[in-house]
C-alpha cells in the first residue's frame, strides 16, 4: 500500500486585511495546485483520493482529480485543527500576537488548542481514529504488541491513495503511522511546503507490514518561484 499526503496550496489566509478560518486558495496557490495535477498522474495508477472538507483542500484536489479522471471522497476527520470561531473575520492585525504568544506556551498548555478553538487531543484523536477506521475497512489492522511497532496486517494489494490534507492532519497521520508519540507542534516535527508531497509505501518486516517514508515534503513538480511554506 502506498499513501501519498499531500498539503494544500498557498491561502489567502488574510482578505482585505481580514482574516479568515476557511480561506480560498491566492493566485500563487491556484497555480501551485495546477502543477500538482499532472504530477499526480505520474505516480502510476491510482485507486483513491480523499480530501478534508476545507475550500483550500478542495480547490488544491480539483487538478488532481481531472488529472486522474478520479471524483473526490471528502472525509471530515481530515479538517485541519479547528481554531477559535471567533477569529474569523477579525482585523488580521491581531492575529500575529495571539500566534506569537501561543508559541511561548509551555509543554502542557499546547494540548488545550488556541483559546475556544479545537484542543490538540480531540484534534489528534479525530485524526487517527478517522484514520484508523478508514484503513480498517480496506484490511489494515495494527498487530498490537507489547512495544507498540505499529507492524500491520494488511493485504498486498498495492493500493495507492491520494490524500489532500493539511500541515497538521497531515504530519498527525504520517507520525501515525510511522509509530511516533505525538507531540501537540505536529506540524513543526514535519514541516510541510505547499502542494507538496510526503510518501509512505508498505513493506514486509516483522511478520507483518510497516510503512517507510520514501519522499518528504517533495516540491520537486514546482517551479521556484511557486515554492512557499
Amino acid at each position: 500500500m502506498e499513501l501519498l499526503f499531500v498539503r494544500h496550496a498557498q491561502p489567502a489566509w488574510v482578505e482585505d486585511g481580514i482574516s479568515r478560518l476557511d480561506p480560498q486558495l491566492t493566485p500563487v496557490g491556484l497555480r501551485q495546485a495546477e502543477h500538482f495535477g499532472p504530477r499526480a498522474a505520474m505516480f502510476g495508477p491510482v485507486d483513491e483520493l480523499w480530501v478534508s472538507p476545507t475550500r483550500r483542500t478542495r480547490q488544491t484536489a480539483e487538478p488532481i482529480a481531472r488529472a486522474l479522471g478520479m471524483e473526490p471522497v471528502i472525509y471530515d476527520w481530515l479538517e485541519e485543527i479547528r481554531l477559535p470561531p471567533e477569529w474569523d473575520g477579525v482585523p488580521a492585525e491581531k492575529m500575529g500576537p495571539a500566534f506569537r504568544a501561543a508559541k511561548l506556551r509551555p509543554p502542557a498548555e499546547w494540548w488545550d488548542g488556541l483559546g475556544t478553538g479545537e484542543p490538540f487531543t480531540d484534534f489528534h484523536a479525530r485524526v487517527t481514529a478517522g484514520l484508523d477506521e478508514e484503513l480498517g475497512v480496506r484490511g489494515v489492522t495494527v498487530q498490537h504488541d507489547e512495544h507498540d511497532t505499529r507492524v500491520f496486517d494488511m493485504p498486498d494489494d498495492h493500493r495507492r491513495i491520494i490524500v489532500v490534507g493539511h500541515g497538521g492532519t497531515n504530519s498527525v497521520a504520517i507520525a501515525h503511522l510511522l509509530g511516533l508519540p505525538p507531540v501537540p507542534w505536529s506540524w513543526e516535527r514535519f514541516v510541510l511546503m505547499h502542494a507538496s508531497v510526503s510518501r509512505l509505501r508498505s513493506t514486509s518486516l516483522l511478520g507483518g507490514r510497516i510503512f517507510g517514508m520514501r519522499q518528504m515534503s517533495d516540491v520537486s513538480h514546482l517551479p521556484e518561484a511557486l515554492v512557499t511554506r
